[in-house]
């Protein structure tokens, strides 16, 4: 291990975090090279630029060592307080001059509690025997447990005043949303109240319109049937053909009919009235005796008819004006 120098270069003490230079293999502390490199930016032993400065895991020109790390830890060094335990190894080194070192000057212990006494380790021995505060840790620790229970308490308490207001907001904000949805659900019903109405409307509308047409087609049919027997009934009167056989009673086997056609007018259509009878050919004087008759029969049928037709076009008319007025 005499053989193997781990010194740094650049401190000339046993390295601490080796770093090694893939060029020549100087060995340097971390601190060491790396305050170099930023100074002058290459290696102090071969004068070479490094590429950088990285860590062990990183392929740099710098490299950390662990076998040289290894052999730097199981080294013996000297206590930098100059104390007369002499070497130690330099992976103790830091617990020794913290805890351990009879030259290092520290505090008491209880110096949070209020000690001001500072020594040696072994001066802060012989103190401990004596310290006043010492001898009441216990009770320093009790108080300061119920001191930091009541810190938490008081967190809590204040937590709870938190999580109280922003109940009581949470509580007033749902208060309002209830009121603002009933009042939502009230202007719902009453849309729908309204487009109820609106749509059952029409249907009645329309439910009116058809028993009023109905209505109306029926009276019309009514009328028109009245009308075409009255037409029939006229027709068969006016336009209807009769034939009368007359014997004369000197000609027994002696028959002859005679064509009488006879125009009338009424109203815009022309009808005609046709008559077969038999008279004696050679009498021209000789009138029928059913001439009389039928003459008066037609002038009462006229009447009819025009008195059928008035009271139709009056009941026609007031059909009308109903279904308008509905």
């Amino acid at each position: 291990m005499s053989n193997v120098n781990i010194d740094c270069v650049i401190c000339s003490e046993i390295v601490n975090n080796n770093r090694e230079c893939k060029s020549c293999g100087a060995l340097y502390c971390y601190t060491c090279i790396k305050q170099w490199v930023d100074r002058s930016g290459s290696c102090p032993h071969c004068r070479k630029t490094p590429l950088m400065l990285r860590d062990h895991h990183d392929d740099s020109s710098f490299l950390h060592n662990r076998f040289v790390e290894k052999l730097a830890d199981d080294s013996e060094v000297e206590c930098p307080n100059m104390c007369s335990q002499g070497k130690v190894k330099r992976s103790n080194l830091k617990d020794h001059v913290e805890k351990f070192c009879e030259n290092i000057i520290k505090p008491c212990t209880m110096k949070k509690y209020g000690c001001k006494f500072e020594g040696n380790f072994n001066q802060l021995q012989n103190h401990g025997y004596e310290c006043v505060y010492l001898k009441l840790e216990d009770v320093f620790q009790s108080y300061e447990n119920t001191i930091e229970n009541l810190k938490q308490k008081c967190a809590n308490a204040q937590q709870g005043e938190e999580f109280k207001m922003k109940i009581s907001t949470l509580e007033q904000t749902n208060e309002m949303l209830r009121l603002e949805n009933d009042e939502l659900k009230e202007k719902v019903r009453k849309l729908q109240k309204q487009q109820q109405q609106h749509s059952s409307a029409p249907q009645q509308s329309s439910s009116q319109n058809n028993v009023n047409n109905s209505s109306y087609q029926q009276a019309q049919s009514n009328d028109q049937r009245q009308h075409n027997s009255g037409n029939n009934y006229h027709n068969n009167q006016q336009h209807g053909n009769t034939y009368n056989y007359h014997q004369h009673q000197n000609q027994p086997h002696q028959q002859q009919f005679v064509f009488q056609q006879q125009p009338q007018y009424h109203s815009s259509s022309q009808t005609y009235s046709t008559t077969f009878s038999q008279q004696p050919p050679n009498n021209p004087n000789y009138s029928h005796p059913s001439s009389n008759n039928s003459s008066r029969s037609n002038t009462h049928d006229n009447d009819h008819y025009h008195k059928s037709t008035n009271k139709q076009n009056a009941r026609r008319s007031s059909n009308k004006d109903n279904c308008k007025q509905q």
